[in-house]
C-alpha cells in the first residue's frame, strides 16, 4: 500500500499492549498486577543489552534498601535512560517512559508507604 511498516515501532507498540493486558486483565475484571515482571519480559525481548544494566540497578537498589518496591520503581525509571543512552529507537525509549509512567502509577500505594516508613521490607540475609 506504499506504507513502510516499522519494526521498532511495531515491537515498541505490542511490548506495550502486553504490560497493559497483564496490568489490566480482561480476565481480571481489569485488575492485576503492577507489570514489572511483564515489563521484565518484554525488556528482555525489546531492548536485552538495556535489561542487564537494569537488573544490576534493581540489585543494588533492592539490597541497600531491602525495599523490592523501591528497587522496582528505581529500575523502571533507569530502562529509558539507558535505553536513550544506548541510542535505542524512538519508539523503545518511549515505550519505556510509558510502562514506567503506568508501573509508577500502580505503586502509588507503595509509594506512599514508602513515605510514611510504612512499607514492609524484604529481608533475604541476617
Amino acid at each position: 500500500f506504499g506504507m513502510d511498516l516499522d519494526y521498532d515501532f511495531f515491537r515498541a507498540l505490542l511490548a506495550l499492549i502486553v504490560v497493559c493486558g497483564h496490568i489490566w486483565s480482561v480476565f481480571l475484571k481489569f485488575r492485576g498486577g503492577k507489570g514489572v515482571a511483564t515489563t521484565l519480559g518484554v525488556g528482555l525481548a525489546l531492548a536485552p543489552k538495556v535489561l542487564v544494566p537494569t537488573l544490576v540497578i534493581w540489585i543494588i537498589a533492592f539490597v541497600l534498601s531491602s525495599y523490592v518496591s523501591l528497587a522496582s520503581i528505581i529500575a523502571l525509571m533507569s530502562f529509558p535512560i539507558i535505553a536513550a543512552l544506548s541510542h535505542l529507537s524512538i519508539y523503545t525509549v518511549s515505550c519505556g517512559v510509558i510502562i514506567c509512567l503506568i508501573s509508577i502509577y500502580k505503586h502509588k500505594e507503595n509509594i506512599k508507604r514508602l513515605i510514611n516508613r510504612e512499607e514492609s521490607k524484604t529481608i533475604i540475609f541476617k
